[in-house]
């Protein structure tokens, strides 16, 4: 891991969606993290720097029943496309 401050992001499929999930699970998964990371790098891009982002996608929460969310561990700043941090 990179010693730079960080936050703990949580992104939550809505609930209405579970059926879809549960017929088509490996598109509704995948598409949930490539979505989660495009927001992420467009919030970076806006402000001039490249983002990193750690996630693990759940499909259960903490009760065992179907909550599909993604949790993930995004830096505070990133890389200039200089290459310096910011």
């Amino acid at each position: 891991m990179l010693q730079v401050p960080y936050v703990h992001v949580v992104f939550t499929l809505p609930h209405q969606l579970n059926g879809l999930a549960r017929m088509n699970p490996s598109q509704i998964y995948s598409a949930l993290m490539r979505v989660s990371w495009k927001l992420i790098r467009h919030i970076g891009h806006a402000h001039h720097y490249m983002p990193g982002m750690s996630s693990v996608l759940h499909t259960f929460g903490s009760d065992m029943k179907y909550h599909i969310h993604l949790h993930a561990l995004v830096t505070f700043g990133g890389l200039s496309s200089q290459g310096d941090w910011i």
